[in-house]
């Protein structure tokens, strides 16, 4: 028996019988039977505001565009993180080669992030699962998703940022099994403790909603698409539907919207 297994059967057992009843007895149980997968739209650049409205629309992909069930989880993690046996060949490099300037400077720009992530779960047994959440995880600029393979062994943190060192772009780092610890978190090894809270009461999915919230995240869902296929002006900075290739007077190529046109861009 997996040993995360036997740990969640001791836990039952321990006297801490509302956690045992909750959502974590759920997705705990949810996670033997089923491939799932955590993943964030959060990112420690944009404002609270942004990123929970960023959250709102991949909830809405996940819900109502793919059909999979969520709950809310809560986590902390390393953004940009660097393995510590990494960070310590520093101690045996030149500090004035760009190969020490370059580790220095990805060792101090790491930051803690506390984050609202969604535990995703493929109830319906896509076989897409993973490449779904894989792409989600790009479009909304992750360093990385954790992979869940059913049972809740070999856990893979996948690279889905193309300048992220760990793990690397499109490459998989198995960080382990799930770990339990007394207060009802479920954790994983990523370089130490990675820690997440389950935050809800139930999984989500369409059935928890009714027919006009489910309207509203079909808005969100085309409101997105047609925000991820607009154009930055190059004159204005603005999202344009449309833009025109122009060439300027350094003969360089730029992409200008009819109102820069007009103005004489």
């Amino acid at each position: 028996m997996s040993e995360w297994k036997e740990e969640w059967r001791r836990f039952r057992k321990s006297g801490q019988e509302m956690l045992a009843e909750s959502t974590l007895n759920r997705v705990m149980g949810h996670i033997e039977n089923h491939d799932s997968a955590v993943i964030s739209a959060f990112r420690n650049e944009y404002s609270k505001k942004e990123n929970y409205e960023r959250s709102r629309i991949l909830r809405a992909q996940l819900i109502q565009g793919y059909g999979y069930q969520i709950t809310k989880i809560k986590g902390s993690y390393i953004e940009g993180f660097v393995p510590q046996e990494e960070a310590d060949k520093l101690k045996n490099m030149d500090p004035d080669s760009h190969e020490y300037q370059d580790l220095k400077s990805r060792v101090e720009s790491q930051q803690e992030v506390t984050e609202q992530s969604l535990f995703v779960l493929n109830s319906l047994d896509d076989p897409s699962f993973f490449d779904n959440v894989r792409a989600l995880a790009e479009e909304f600029e992750q360093d990385s998703v954790m992979l869940v393979p059913r049972g809740g062994d070999h856990i893979q943190l996948y690279g889905t940022r193309l300048d992220n060192e760990y793990p690397a772009y499109h490459e998989s780092q198995e960080i382990g099994s799930i770990v339990l610890n007394k207060s009802g978190q479920f954790m994983s090894k990523v370089g130490g403790t990675r820690p997440f809270v389950v935050e809800a009461v139930q999984l989500m999915s369409k059935h928890t909603f009714s027919r006009l919230q489910l309207m509203a995240m079909d808005a969100l869902i085309r409101e997105n698409a047609k925000t991820r296929s607009q154009v930055v002006c190059d004159a204005c900075g603005n999202k344009k539907d449309e833009t025109h290739v122009i060439q300027t007077k350094n003969n360089s190529a730029s992409s200008v919207c009819d109102e820069c046109v007009e103005a004489g861009y």
